[in-house]
């Protein structure tokens, strides 16, 4: 598939699996319960919504709004400019980004909280963290009802 450089892919879908592979550029990606994998695609000020499908971001760049009710989410080797991920039940995992990650902000009901990430904690709590990288840039918040949050 070609598509024009400026061209911005807009999917909804309802049980079916997405999984592409590519420098595709998403404005919106919803899914009742259909799995998403997006291999080195470019979300720029994106959003993803999905009932409990899984949705796993490989490599790329991200500045992404996610939604979430039970599917689990990984982010992993992406570049990231922004992220606000949101989950009720999923477990949401970011592993080995790169980019302008000046603040990562994470809070969890019932889940648990786990992070290896070189950055400095401003602020620390039962179910909360906020951490700082000390480079100027963008940021990223996390939050979950009763999933589990890891930042690596």
């Amino acid at each position: 598939l070609t598509l024009p450089v400026a061209f911005q892919i807009r999917l909804r879908v309802v049980s079916a699996n997405i999984h592409t592979v590519g420098g595709f550029r998403f404005s919106a990606i919803q899914s009742v319960s259909g799995d998403i994998h997006i291999e080195r695609g470019e979300f720029s000020e994106g959003s993803i919504e999905t009932v409990s499908g899984n949705a796993v971001f490989e490599g790329g760049v991200l500045s992404l709004s996610y939604k979430s009710t039970s599917g689990d989410l990984t982010i992993k080797e992406a570049s990231v400019e922004k992220l606000a991920l949101q989950s009720v039940s999923g477990d949401i995992s970011v592993k080995k980004v790169n980019g302008q990650i000046s603040q990562a902000e994470a809070h969890t009901r019932s889940g648990t909280l786990e992070a290896k990430w070189c950055a400095s904690v401003l602020q620390m709590g039962q179910h909360s963290f906020t951490l700082d990288s000390g480079f100027p840039g963008g940021n990223f918040k996390l939050d979950t009802i009763s999933g589990d949050i890891f930042l690596e």
